[in-house]
């Protein structure tokens, strides 16, 4: 309501508030190497209290922000840092902070930052925001703080001698305001009132983006951030209408949704095509940004690229990784990092205790980059298997015949030492150094890659693959015919009988049995760690089993036909 006021204690508790959040904002927007190194400065702290510790860090406190009743000596005794109060243009002009009383700091918070306390009163900042909502001295002012006044310390009224609109990003609640604004909007995607806020918006998602990863560190020229920084490719086409339309340009009303299509090639991945041009092509967003827009105006597909390290001298035809060429005046920095448009896109291949050492389907369409080590790749699925990477070897990774080959079933071949699957890659490399020194020649399609990676059994240390070896092995040694316990895959040409208006489901089964990726899932059983029995929607792994067992017969049977009936019931 209007007639409702704000008594001094209150105020000092929004200012509170601000602080907390100027500190925040501070940490969150620096360098990931920097916040972790100065995790939150102490931006104030209650005079007395021997631990030095922040006010709002205390849950009794933030209860008690409600209640109108609470002493004014607990608030207004609080001393706070003068960086962060001037910052928020909340210190009183031309004030001495060095001569208060700073005695609260402790003497281990002064080893740990011995840089001057400049610590002032929380009481200075309220009576100079009750001095500015009035006009007046702050012993003049009345001891509450009435809507007019509110507004007119909001936005600089008393220190602004023109009557032209004040930005959002100068008033006083401005920063806190934008927070909000971008929580809704980004987080939320719920789509600004107008264009121009929309571009207010993400000029201030990529205000604080250029913060976070600088361009240049340590001689290093890395113009879109540092090492791992991702970006999304955008439609240039579509974003220069965006910029014309946020801009309140006439004849730009609307704007269709954001289509990326035409930027990929025709392989059906998330490939770019060759030869494309930056800003005239496409353009790079920050990732909040991408989420913003695409909230805002829907379409896509989204494109992610991540930066890599990129050594200009090393880069031909086939490892086409910037979007421009070398500038002269950054021959002579120490590393050179860009965008990696072109990265391969492989297929991975799980083994596991689950598999029993055999290759079952994982993940298609994988980003590998030509310039990172491969252990950036393992290091990504393992987390994404839950494992804990920091106790190597936890897993290694393998380059596979692109057949999906196995012990069981594939002949051996002089370019692999002593697997039919493949080799064992060094994690320290990248995969053209790989391939390089195993004297494989990149074919046309650079994407018809399959690696598996193997994941070490953490009850006893082995590796699944060896074990699988090791049995095969003695099982020749004692004369069994493992053929016979595992029949090896037949060439899947095998019929299935028509029982009335079963050709539709026929040939839907036939498609899905010839499917590369699902046929190895199913006949090689690692289906089998994947059923979920207690799922109440689901049918317990019963129609798993039932296509399992279909499959199995498609391709380890003798029979060139087989009536579905008694699999599809």
């Amino acid at each position: 309501a209007l007639d409702s006021v704000l008594t001094k204690s209150q105020v000092g508790k929004m200012l509170l508030l601000l602080l907390e959040h100027e500190s925040f904002r501070l940490e969150a927007d620096s360098p990931p190497e920097v916040s972790s190194r100065e995790s939150r400065n102490s931006w104030s702290t209650l005079r007395g209290d021997s631990k030095g510790d922040d006010p709002l860090d205390n849950d009794d406190f933030l209860r008690n922000l409600s209640k109108t009743t609470d002493g004014l000596e607990n608030v207004l005794s609080t001393f706070v840092d003068a960086s962060y109060a001037s910052l928020l243009g909340l210190m009183p002009p031309k004030i001495d902070s060095t001569k208060f009383d700073t005695t609260s700091r402790t003497e281990e918070s002064q080893k740990d930052d011995p840089s001057p306390a400049h610590l002032v009163p929380l009481s200075v900042l309220v009576d100079y925001a009750m001095s500015e909502s009035c006009g007046k001295s702050a012993d003049d002012c009345p001891p509450t703080l009435d809507f007019k006044g509110f507004v007119k310390w909001h936005l600089h009224l008393a220190s602004n001698d023109t009557n032209e609109a004040i930005p959002i990003s100068q008033t006083r609640l401005g920063p806190y305001m934008m927070e909000l604004r971008l929580i809704a909007s980004v987080l939320f995607g719920l789509r600004p009132a107008s264009p121009a806020m929309e571009r207010c918006l993400i000029e201030e998602i990529q205000r604080r983006h250029k913060y976070r990863y600088p361009r240049i560190k340590d001689g290093s020229s890395q113009p879109r951030g540092p090492l791992g920084t991702v970006w999304y490719v955008i439609n240039a086409d579509w974003l220069r209408q965006w910029n014309q339309f946020s801009k309140g340009k006439e004849g730009v009303t609307e704007l269709g949704k954001i289509d990326n299509n035409m930027l990929l090639s025709e392989e059906g991945i998330l490939s770019l095509k060759q030869g494309l041009h930056w800003k005239q092509d496409f353009e790079l967003l920050e990732p909040l940004a991408w989420s913003a827009l695409q909230a805002w105006h829907d379409g896509g597909p989204p494109i992610t690229r991540s930066v890599v390290p990129f050594n200009p001298s090393k880069t031909d035809k086939h490892n086409s990784v910037s979007y421009s060429p070398a500038r002269p005046s950054l021959m002579n920095t120490l590393d050179e990092y860009e965008i990696e448009l072109y990265p391969l896109f492989v297929t991975v291949f799980l083994c596991d205790t689950a598999s029993k050492g055999e290759p079952r389907p994982f993940q298609q369409y994988v980003p590998l980059s030509r310039y990172l080590p491969l252990e950036e790749l393992v290091d990504k699925l393992c987390e994404g298997l839950g494992r804990d990477t920091s106790k190597p070897p936890h897993c290694r990774l393998w380059m596979m015949d692109n057949t999906g080959a196995s012990l069981g079933r594939s002949a051996t071949s002089p370019c692999k030492a002593d697997d039919s699957l493949g080799w064992i890659l060094d994690l320290d490399l990248t995969i053209s150094d790989e391939r390089n020194n195993r004297g494989v020649q990149p074919s046309k399609d650079e994407n018809n890659i399959s690696l598996m990676l193997e994941v070490r059994n953490e009850k006893d240390g082995t590796w699944p693959r060896t074990r699988l070896k090791m049995a095969l092995e003695a099982g020749k040694e004692s004369g069994e015919n493992s053929e016979e316990s595992e029949p090896a895959l037949g060439d899947g040409i095998v019929g299935l009988y028509n029982m009335g208006n079963t050709c539709y489901l026929n040939s839907s089964i036939q498609c899905l049995s010839h499917t590369p990726v699902i046929r190895d899932y199913f006949t090689s059983k690692a289906y089998l760690h994947d059923i979920n029995a207690t799922n109440p929607l689901g049918y317990k792994g019963h129609l798993a089993q039932a296509f399992a067992h279909l499959v199995n017969s498609l391709w380890k049977k003798s029979e060139n036909s087989i009536a579905p009936a008694k699999k599809t019931n």
